[in-house]
Parts: structure tokens; C-alpha cells; sequence
């Protein structure tokens, strides 16, 4: 009777955890549907390997479904754009012209950003193959994706955090296989 009573415990809290991750997943891409929005971010790069890591910071502006635009100042200058299937990345006075169609690895950087703004979860789950962890934070739902081992995918860990209260995006890791990785703290303006 007490191995019953304990298996019922362990079921019912399985079963909470599984409806308290769908509502979470409802709610980010409700809250994120159509979004239109402006965040200030903070970029960390870090690279483990040579001991390197560098704070970017600027202004992001996003119009849903895929119009991002991140304007860095610091450094000053910088910027990376995704507007449909094209993406541009300037570093200094070097410019970089890419169409996501015909480049796997910036296509999937790009709908890995404005999958995880719009808050398809699902979506990120299915693009990256990766097995999906729900933490409920204090104030945010938390997602981690971790692709398998013998994944073809570039990033091998992704992180989403969205805030309770707003449902929007306020942190997002994205770690590749080297061990390199770049981590967003996101403000709503």
C-alpha cells in the first residue's frame, strides 16, 4: 500500500510538471505572437578554449516574423540584421551579406533568435533535435534544449528564459560545440 501511495505522489507531481510546461509554452508564444518590441541587451562572448570573452551591448529591435535588428554600441558601429532570408553582419568597417537559404549554420542562428523572441518553444525543440528541460523560476519559464551527443546541429545547449509577468524573452544562451558561447540578458524599452 505504501509503494502505491508513494508511486501516486511521484505521478501526480510528473503529471503537474507536464501541465505547468504546456501552459508555459501556451503562454510565451500568446504573449509573443505578433510581436513588435525593442530590448536593450547585453552580449557576453565567451570562448573557454583561448580564454577569451568580450560585453557587447545595444538596442534590439524585433518585428515578428523575421525582422531583427541589433545595433551595438559597444563597439559602436556593429550591427546584425535579419530581414527574411537575408542576413547582414557588420564588424568594424567589414561587412558580411548572407542569404539564409543557401547557408545552413547563419540559417539556423536566425531562426533560433526569432523562433525564441516569438516564443516557439516547439519550434526550437523540432529545429534543434535537442531534449527539452522546463524549470519554473522564481519570476521567469525556463528552457533549456540539449541536442544529443552525435547531434548534427552547430549549438549544442540553448537557453530561453521568459518572464512570467510579460511572457517576453529576457535571456537567451546559445552554446556551440566547441564550448564557445554567447549569452543575451534582454530589457523591454
Amino acid at each position: 500500500m505504501r509503494r502505491f501511495v508513494l508511486t501516486f505522489i511521484v505521478l501526480l507531481s510528473v503529471f503537474g510538471l507536464a501541465a505547468q510546461q504546456d501552459a508555459a509554452i501556451k503562454f510565451v508564444a500568446s504573449s509573443n505572437k505578433d510581436l513588435k518590441a525593442k530590448f536593450s541587451f547585453t552580449q557576453n562572448d565567451v570562448d573557454p578554449i583561448v580564454k577569451k570573452s568580450e560585453t557587447l551591448k545595444g538596442s534590439l529591435t524585433f518585428d515578428a516574423p523575421r525582422k531583427l535588428v541589433m545595433i551595438y554600441s559597444t563597439p559602436a558601429g556593429d550591427k546584425f540584421v535579419i530581414d527574411g532570408d537575408n542576413l547582414e553582419r557588420v564588424k568594424g568597417k567589414k561587412s558580411n551579406k548572407v542569404n539564409l537559404k543557401k547557408v545552413k549554420s547563419m540559417a539556423g542562428l536566425a531562426n533560433l533568435l526569432c523562433n525564441a523572441l516569438m516564443g516557439k518553444v516547439n519550434e526550437i525543440k523540432k529545429e534543434t533535435g535537442a531534449d527539452m528541460t522546463y524549470n519554473a523560476g522564481k519570476s521567469t519559464h525556463d528552457f533549456i534544449f540539449k541536442a544529443p551527443k552525435k547531434s548534427k546541429n552547430y549549438y549544442k545547449e540553448v537557453e530561453v528564459r521568459y518572464n512570467k509577468k510579460s511572457g517576453r524573452a529576457s535571456y537567451l544562451r546559445l552554446v556551440e560545440k566547441s564550448g564557445r558561447y554567447n549569452e543575451y540578458n534582454l530589457t523591454s524599452i
